[in-house]
């Protein structure tokens, strides 16, 4: 706004003065007069002022009171509301008015000293926020407080809506007056109950006349011990008996009105509004909504994963179809008969099968009244279903529990996270009066339910009844449940409300509590017909489309029934080493590294573990035992998983038990197991000796569970090292350079070192030792490696066997020493044959040359002339007789005609000369 100086300012005129009360005066009366608009005139002619309304009058709701006429009442416009007499704060896309928040650090008091070091925390981002639907604030080692001020001119009360889930956060409301003193009302003074996941709960105090100064406080007790806690929420606050309102409250975004209301209703689905809308507009056709939004979203195509399961209701035909394949109506349950396609109770005196009309009862009959659901094509009429999800999350349009011919079954859709599903049935009362036998109360009815609970995690089923007043848990069933009968006695003839409530406490896949869920089979696109998948995968839903859903088990697993993935707790890596882990698959307790606070406070963290949990037992459970007091459908603080962890805080008091808090998941699921994988560089950055880390198993664990600092789960390594010495099953290690089991905060990893990690030993593991040879026997001894243990104690006993007196190097050397000496003779014969002939046979060359001595003839022709015929010399054999037949002719004495004439056959050449 333009602001002038006062000696430029025009004269005001009548326009622009408003009407404004002034304050109560002692008698209860007030005074309208005409006040100008800041900084806009001066002067002019008010009109007189008039005597108001009483300082105690209010409009009714819907209503405001118009100031500018006659001091009447009128009904708000369309895009607007009113409380008449009380004012409502249900819009937080900013703070409003009248409202103010501070921080502070914490006193010296309770597990908080101040010291330097704390004085400079940043407060800030503990404040309270503004976030739309909702104002939060985020606990940690500061205070957060909202503050509104508020003056009654009659009494009235405050209520407010609210949601936290921690138990270790401190919330506290209180109602202050003008002296920052509280009431002396035992009620101005209110610390809320920890709600459950995605519940919200209200406070109503009352207040009195005067001035009220509202305050919400947010600590976070134990943050430097537990890490990031959850938020506190605060969705609306409503005061009434302030004073009049002179204008209407505009709609927020996602909501509207059509005048004359004390709300705003949201909008429908597929639909959006703005601030002050007065109807909501549609989306376009590609876009959507959820409701009550300020604004629509682009509609992306649907894929196989976006379909599920739809039994249509049935028709004229009696004909129903489910995934278009047509299936005939069931009948009506049993006191119940068709009227326009649906079903309803027959009037009173008559009664009916489900499949005839209802008929009279006989004469000198009376019917037997009770309610008997055997079939289930729609929801009966006193049977509500509907889904609750954990924190700020949503539950989409397909999660509930859905009818499917002759039993109901629970349905998750793809995208649902962190939500259970609850289904009541409501009975207004039952035949007879309250009474005792034999000091027991009478039983006047029973409920009786058949149920059977598949899971492929860990999920819990809940009976629940408000039969005392308020919603009690009366049984629960934990993990997968065999089809069985559960009665329940009725003792009271008051109306109760009957639920029953599924939970996925630990996550992996979508759940359904259905005994005819078809696991291992999946929805062909093409054909809209059921399909097996391939060996060795699971699906454990029958509402997943396409091949694609169907998942292989990781390394080392195995699938069971066709819908989880499991180890039997053995093992064989690809050397063919097999492992037995069996004497390990137990609940395992861990005790982490000493820690300290800030403030010097003594905590550490216990993990709970189970390595294979091959007999379905019950999951390790972390407690949080600082509430005692289990709220429907939530037991706050309690999680079962394959590993989880706890905070553990000693007390000063050692007879007092320890203070277990904030328990977490650390492992919902095995994922794979896995060995002849180094993991050297992880063992060296925790502190773990990596010399020898090849033959060590690896356990690989998942928690889809996300944090803030892990937004896609935590991981979970358990490695199985070989120790003969470790005969104990608890020696189990965490990083020593990270005492809290993790050294990022997303992958912990614990160092198992145990006996049962050596693998068998095979028999070309063993070391063999052959004992002396006496006697002509000896020992053959087996020693195993230290990376293995022998299957059984007889395959280190050693063996007897025959041996040789001789040693064996000798036996050896002896036929081949005579090999060779025979070699060497034979070679030497053979060398006096030859060197004896070539010796004779150039003597003779000698003598028949004529020559000199020592000198052959002369060569005269190396050829043959033409027309001669080829005459040749023969020799004697060159080989000559064989050594051995001389031998023999030698000592016989019998003379080798051949002996001494080298020649056995001469052929002269005419033209050569004899001579």
């Amino acid at each position: 706004m333009k602001q002038v100086a006062s000696d430029k300012m025009p004269t005001c005129q009548s326009s622009d003065f408003h009407y404004e009360y002034t304050e109560c005066d002692s008698e209860g009366g007030r005074w309208r007069v005409s006040v100008p608009k800041p900084g806009t005139c001066e002067g002019g002619a008010p009109n007189p002022p008039v005597r108001g309304k009483d300082c105690s009058f209010t409009c009714s709701s819907g209503q405001f009171l118009d100031l500018n006429d006659n001091q009447e009442c009128r009904p708000c416009p369309a895009g607007t509301y009113s409380l008449g007499g009380g004012v409502r704060f249900d819009d937080w896309d900013k703070l409003p008015d009248g409202f103010s928040v501070s921080t502070e650090g914490l006193d010296n008091t309770m597990l908080w000293h101040k010291s330097a070091k704390d004085s400079e925390v940043n407060c800030t981002k503990y404040s309270w926020r503004s976030h739309g639907a909702y104002i939060y604030s985020l606990p940690g080692s500061c205070t957060a407080t909202l503050t509104f001020s508020t003056k009654l001119v009659k009494a009235g009360h405050v209520t407010f809506e609210y949601q936290y889930v921690d138990p270790e956060t401190i919330f506290h409301f209180i109602v202050q007056n003008d002296q920052c003193q509280a009431s002396e009302d035992e009620n101005s003074s209110r610390w809320p109950e920890a709600t459950e996941e995605g519940k919200w709960s209200s406070v109503t105090v009352d207040l009195k006349t005067g001035m009220n100064v509202l305050q919400w406080r947010v600590i976070g007790a134990l943050s430097d011990m537990v890490g990031a806690q959850k938020p506190v929420f605060i969705r609306k606050i409503e005061v009434t008996g302030v004073a009049f309102t002179s204008q209407c409250t505009k709609c927020r975004n996602g909501t509207y009105s059509s005048g004359g209301t004390a709300f705003c209703a949201p909008c429908d689905a597929n639909k959006y509004s703005a601030h002050g809308a007065t109807q909501c507009e549609p989306c376009k056709a590609n876009e959507y909504s959820e409701i009550g939004s300020a604004f629509c979203k682009p509609r992306p195509p649907c894929t196989q994963y976006d379909y599920y399961e739809f039994q249509t209701p049935c028709d004229a035909k009696k004909q129903s179809s489910c995934q278009h394949q047509p299936a005939a109506c069931p009948p009506c349950n049993p006191g119940m008969h068709p009227v326009n396609n649906s079903c309803e109770f027959c009037p009173e005196g008559q009664y009916s099968d489900g499949a005839l009309e209802c008929r009279p009862c006989p004469a000198s009959t009376s019917p037997e009244y009770g309610i008997d659901y055997k079939w289930w094509t729609t929801l009966p009429p006193n049977v509500t279903s509907h889904c609750i999800a954990l924190g700020m999350n949503k539950c989409s349009e397909s999660a509930g529990w859905q009818p499917a011919g002759d039993h109901i079954k629970t349905n998750f859709g793809p995208n649902d996270r962190n939500v259970f599903l609850v289904m009541s049935a409501y009975v207004a009362g039952f035949r007879g009066e309250p009474s005792t036998a034999e000091g027991k109360p009478t039983v006047l009815a029973d409920v009786r339910f058949t149920f059977e609970v598949n899971c492929s995690a860990d999920c819990e089923l809940l009976f629940v009844t408000d039969s005392s007043g308020k919603n009690t848990i009366v049984q629960s069933w934990v993990g997968t449940v065999h089809r069985q009968e559960y009665v329940y006695k009725i003792h009271s003839n008051d109306p109760v409300t009957l639920s029953w409530a599924f939970q996925p406490i630990s996550y992996e896949d979508v759940m359904e509590s259905s005994p005819a869920a078809e696991d291992g089979q999946y929805v062909d696109p093409d054909t809209n017909l059921c399909k097996e998948c391939p060996a060795d995968t699971v699906l454990p839903s029958s509402n997943s489309w396409g091949k694609e859903s169907c998942k292989a088990c990781g390394d080392g697993l195995k699938a069971v029934n066709k819908r989880v993935c499991k180890s039997d707790c053995h093992f064989t890596d690809k050397a063919g080493r097999h492992y037995d882990f069996t004497p390990l698959d137990g609940v395992q307790y861990v005790q982490g590294g000493r820690l300290f606070t800030a403030s010097g406070t003594l905590y550490y963290h216990g993990f709970n573990i189970t390595l294979c949990n091959v007999k379905n037992d019950k999951l390790p459970t972390c407690l949080n035992n600082v509430t005692s007091d289990p709220q429907m459908l939530n037991l706050p603080g309690k999680v079962s998983a394959m590993i989880c962890r706890a905070t553990m805080i000693p007390q000063t008091d050692p007879k007092k038990p320890l203070v277990s808090t904030q328990p977490v998941s650390l492992a919902t699921h095995l994922t794979k197991i896995v060995s002849n994988v180094s993991l050297a560089e992880m063992y060296k950055l925790e502190g773990f000796n990596a010399e020898v880390t090849d033959l060590d198993v690896h356990f690989y664990y998942k928690s889809e569970i996300p944090t803030m600092a892990c937004p896609e789960g935590r991981t979970t390594i358990i490695s199985l090292s070989c120790d003969p010495d470790e005969k104990a099953n608890n020696s189990i290690q965490l990083p020593p350079k990270c005492a809290d089991g993790t050294c990022d905060g997303c992958t912990f990893h614990f160092l198992w070192k145990t006996v049962h990690a050596c693998p068998r030993c095979t028999r070309n593991d063993y070391e063999v030792v052959r004992g002396e040879c006496v006697g002509g026997e000896q020992y053959i001894h087996y020693y195993p490696p230290s990376f293995c243990m022998p299957a059984s104690d007889d395959d280190l006993k050693p063996m007897k066997q025959k041996c040789q007196m001789i040693p064996f190097a000798i036996m050896v050397a002896i036929p081949v020493t005579l090999g060779v000496g025979l070699i060497l003779i034979l070679l030497l014969i053979y060398c006096w044959s030859r060197n004896k002939k070539l010796e004779y046979k150039y003597s003779k060359l000698v003598e028949s040359s004529g020559g000199r001595d020592g000198e052959l003839p002369g060569v005269e022709s190396c050829g043959m002339e033409e027309g001669e015929e080829e005459e040749s010399v023969h020799f004697a054999d060159s080989k000559g007789p064989r050594l051995l037949q001389k031998i023999r002719l030698k000592i016989s004495g019998i003379k080798n005609k051949d002996e001494d004439n080298p020649f056995i056959a001469v052929q002269m050449h005419e033209k050569l000369p004899l001579t």
